[in-house]
C-alpha cells in the first residue's frame, strides 16, 4: 500500500488510545474531559483488592488503615499506546471488553501534547505500565509512623500504581495517575486539545454488509466532535483489517504494515 499524506501523519504520529462506549463517547466529547477511575473500582483484584503488610508494625494498629486510605487516595485515567508489535487501536480485547464489542468508539490522542500539559502540573504521574508473573494484591512496607506514608507512596508509585500481572499485557497501557483529596467526588482531566481523532468500528443501525458510514451512529458523531477531529473507520476485507478516512482512502493496511518494516519504525 503506497504512502499517503495522511497515512504519514497518523502513524508518525505517537498515539495513545481511549475505548469506550458510543453513548459514554458522546459525554466525553461534549465535556472533553475524561473521567479519573478509582483503584477500587479496577476488574484487577490485585489492584483493587490491596492487602497491606508493614514489616515495622509495632504497636501502632492505625498505620496499616492509614497506609491503605492514603494509596486509594490516587485514581487513575488508563490508556493505550503502540508497542513495535501492534498498533493500540488494533487490539480486538480491548474493542470487545470496552467498547462495547465494537459498537464503542476508540479515540485517539496524541501523546506529545498530553504529555507535555500533564508535565506542566506535577501533581501528575504518566508512564506505560510494567507487566510481569510475580506482582500480586499484597503490598509490603518499611514504615514506621504516619509521617512516612506519603513519602513511601512518592518512592515507590511505579511498582503501586504501573505494575500489573502478565496477563493483562495484551491492554498495552499506558496509565496517567493523581493524588486526590477527596476521594468521593469525580475527577477529570482535560483531553480536549489533545483528541485528533475518532475511530468507529461498526454500527448497531446499518446491515452487515452496509458500510458505517451511512449510519445514524456516525453521522451523530460527525455533529459531536470538532472540525479539526477526524473520523477513521476500522474495517475488514477479506481477512485484512484497514483504517480508512472520511474521503474512503486506506490510512492503514494490517497486512501492508507488518510487511513494510519502514513503518513500523513510524511507531517506535
Amino acid at each position: 500500500m503506497p504512502m499517503t499524506e495522511e497515512s504519514e501523519e497518523f502513524l508518525s504520529m505517537q498515539k495513545l488510545y481511549h475505548f469506550t462506549r458510543f453513548n459514554t463517547a458522546l459525554k466525553i466529547l461534549c465535556s472533553g474531559k475524561l473521567l479519573f477511575g478509582k483503584l477500587r473500582n479496577m476488574n484487577d483484584p490485585c489492584e483493587s483488592l490491596k492487602n497491606i503488610y508493614n514489616s515495622l508494625f509495632g504497636e501502632n494498629k492505625e498505620l496499616i488503615p492509614r497506609i491503605e486510605r492514603e494509596i486509594y487516595h490516587y485514581e487513575q485515567i488508563s490508556l493505550c499506546h503502540d508497542d513495535k508489535n501492534r498498533l493500540g487501536f488494533d487490539l480486538h480485547s480491548m474493542w470487545a471488553n470496552y467498547a462495547d464489542k465494537g459498537y464503542g468508539v476508540c479515540f485517539v490522542f496524541e501523546k506529545n501534547s498530553m504529555c507535555t500539559y500533564l508535565e506542566s502540573d506535577n501533581l501528575y504521574v504518566a508512564d506505560e505500565v510494567n507487566y510481569n508473573d510475580v506482582f500480586s494484591q499484597d503490598t509490603n512496607t518499611d514504615i514506621r509512623d504516619m509521617h512516612e506514608i506519603k513519602t513511601w507512596i512518592n518512592k515507590h508509585v511505579k511498582d503501586l500504581f504501573f505494575t500489573k500481572r502478565s496477563e493483562w499485557q495484551h491492554e498495552q497501557e499506558f496509565r496517567i495517575i493523581r493524588r486526590f483529596t477527596n476521594n468521593h467526588k469525580a475527577h477529570f482531566l482535560n483531553i480536549a486539545p489533545c483528541l485528533k481523532y475518532v475511530i468507529m468500528f461498526n454500527s448497531k443501525t446499518i446491515s452487515h454488509e452496509a458500510n458505517i458510514t451511512t449510519s445514524f451512529e456516525y453521522d451523530l458523531m460527525k455533529q459531536f466532535i470538532n472540525p479539526e477531529v477526524k473520523i477513521l473507520t476500522y474495517e475488514s476485507f477479506l481477512g485484512d483489517y484497514l483504517l480508512v478516512s472520511d474521503e474512503r482512502r486506506t490510512i492503514w493496511q494490517k497486512s501492508g504494515i507488518i510487511d513494510n518494516p519502514t513503518r513500523l519504525l513510524a511507531i517506535d
